[in-house]
């Protein structure tokens, strides 16, 4: 194949996506750069070849894998993993906007996993200024031509895209050089975290995986840092974003349910009267 013919760069009003074909090693490949303002319920599913790295700039949609949806927002990224089949979904009121790459090779699962997508984990949040992925993005789409030089600049370009990944989240390392009360508040600020990009999908177990200790060691040391038991801690968090939903929106309660992380409305609305004396529909209308 010709390497004009590998670059594809395609350009419209609510999107520029660069389809290369960046190969100098087996360690890293960019294959995919793009920057999209989604229309309202915009949507995409299949199994990929490459890991595609999602950072949300605006707007709000769900991913859908393994079974599990995640809601993702401003300030997250996502990431579809290669090899794995995955959906995605704007808004319908509020769709996002978003800057990606795609990449493969030896190194692509061990960079993500240190920008914390280990298995299992497919959202996190950025702790760094998301529009700094924005300006990245836009740097490699304005590299179009096939020259070796370019390739190199865009790969350079991309690296730092996933480096500012793996500096916004926490990395294993990390967690070292700490003892103590450090340690313990380090578990329970990642487990927060992790609660708040993840909280419609997770047990307990998940976030103990997550952070990579055992299950009981968190929860102790989470009821030691907070008061909380971290079961309730997510509960609250649940129904507090539910209580959110309920006043600012007129979603039919069952929809509610589903988003917040219970396929039972029923379940859903017991809950709800145990922890707030009311069903969600008087809550609703309760001030109105």
């Amino acid at each position: 194949m010709d390497k004009k013919e590998r670059i594809c760069d395609v350009k419209r009003e609510r999107y520029n996506i660069l389809r290369l074909y960046d190969k100098i090693s087996d360690e890293f490949c960019l294959a995919y750069c793009g920057v999209m303002r989604c229309e309202k319920g915009y949507s995409y599913g299949r199994s990929r070849a490459n890991y595609h790295l999602h950072i949300v700039l605006s707007g709000s949609g769900k991913l859908t894998v393994n079974k599990k949806t995640y809601e993702v927002h401003k300030n997250q990224a996502f990431l579809l993993k290669a090899g794995e089949t995955s959906y995605y979904q704007a808004d319908m009121d509020d769709p996002w906007f978003y800057c990606w790459i795609g990449f493969n090779g030896t190194n692509a699962k061990k960079y993500m996993d240190e920008a914390g997508f280990t298995e299992g984990v497919y959202v996190r949040d950025c702790l760094v200024d998301s529009r700094e992925y924005l300006l990245l993005a836009q740097r490699i789409l304005s590299i179009s031509d096939p020259m070796t030089e370019s390739v190199l600049m865009r790969i350079g370009i991309a690296l730092e895209f996933i480096s500012l990944a793996i500096r916004s989240g926490y990395s294993k390392e990390s967690a070292e050089d700490l003892s103590g009360a450090e340690l313990s508040y380090y578990y329970v600020k990642r487990a927060i975290d992790f609660i708040y990009g993840n909280y419609a999908r997770i047990n307990v177990s998940d976030i103990a995986n997550y952070i990579g200790i055992n299950r009981g060691y968190l929860t102790t040391l989470f009821k030691r840092e907070t008061g909380d038991s971290l079961q309730e801690y997510l509960l609250r968090y649940r129904l507090g974003k539910a209580c959110e939903l309920l006043l600012t929106t007129e979603l039919p309660i069952q929809e509610i349910a589903r988003r917040v992380g219970y396929d039972n409305q029923m379940t859903f609305a017991k809950i709800f009267r145990r922890t707030f004396g009311l069903s969600p529909s008087a809550y609703r209308f309760h001030d109105k």
